[in-house]
Formats: structure tokens, C-alpha cells, sequence
């Protein structure tokens, strides 16, 4: 519906979480050539691989990570999945973006230790570091990473 309202040039790929009626969606207005879906921690990520009219291909990850109250290896296993995902592609421009369900405070002063986003910002950058807390729990569950590739 949203997709219908944003106009015609604009297209809608979505996938069900698996948790209830939960979907992930992914809205663009470029060329979409391929979407894949996996699962981690018992929640499906979708991967939507995208092309503009200058043949510049971007890759992004749409990330619903289970709620930690549902056990934390879930959590940390469809964090970690999501990454992986990005990881094995070679588009120039790849994102994952969603709701993580995870403090990665940096300070150490999220749901563990700062292992995690170490981790994860070995391989991509934190795009949402700025930002600081967005969520009334004084956290920031909601995430933005990126790996921008030099245009091969």
C-alpha cells in the first residue's frame, strides 16, 4: 500500500519474519535484480540486490533480530547472519539496516560486552554511531551499517 502510494516508479519486496505476522520490507525505486532470503536465530533476513541507471549495484540487508526476552544467541545469531549476508556479496554499496533488538554500546554498557560490535565493525561501519540513544530504554536498538567499496 505504501509502495502504491509513493507512485509508480516505486517497487516493494517483502518477506514474513516468521515471528507472527512481523514482515521485513525493502522500498526502492531502481532496479531490483535479485532478492534473497535467509534465516538466523529463527528469523528470516531478506537481501535485495539493486542497480541504478549509472550501473552502480548496491546490496541491502533488512534485519528484524529476535527480541533478547527470546533468548540471545537467537539475537546474536540473526545479527551475525545479517552480516554475513552482506559480506559475501560485491556490490560497491552494501547496507544492513533494521531493528537489531541489541545494545551495542560501544562502552561497554550494552546488553554484554563491546565483543559483538567489534565484530561486526570490523567489517562494516556503524552509521547510526552519532546518533547516540534513540530508544526509551536508553539504548540504540536500531542500526544503520554500511561497507562502501572503492567502484571496481
Amino acid at each position: 500500500m505504501i509502495a502504491r502510494m509513493l507512485g509508480d516508479d516505486w517497487c516493494v519486496h517483502s518477506v514474513k519474519t516468521g515471528h507472527g505476522q512481523q514482515v521485513l520490507a525493502v522500498y526502492s525505486r531502481l532496479l531490483v535484480s535479485a532478492v534473497d532470503t535467509h534465516e538466523g536465530g529463527g528469523r528470516k533476513l531478506m537481501g535485495v540486490s539493486l542497480r541504478d541507471d549509472k550501473k552502480r549495484r548496491f546490496y541491502i540487508v533488512a534485519v528484524h533480530a529476535p527480541h533478547p526476552a527470546r533468548g540471545m544467541p537467537n539475537t546474536v545469531a540473526n545479527i551475525r547472519s545479517a552480516v554475513s549476508m552482506m559480506a559475501d556479496r560485491d556490490e560497491t554499496v552494501r547496507i544492513i539496516a533494521g531493528d537489531f533488538n541489541y545494545n551495542f554500546d560501544p562502552d561497554g554498557n550494552g546488553f554484554g560486552d563491546a565483543t559483538l560490535y567489534e565484530e561486526i565493525t570490523a567489517e562494516v561501519s556503524d552509521g547510526t554511531a552519532t546518533i547516540g540513544e534513540t530508544y526509551l530504554g536508553h539504548t540504540r536498538i536500531d542500526h544503520v551499517w554500511a561497507l562502501v567499496d572503492s567502484p571496481r
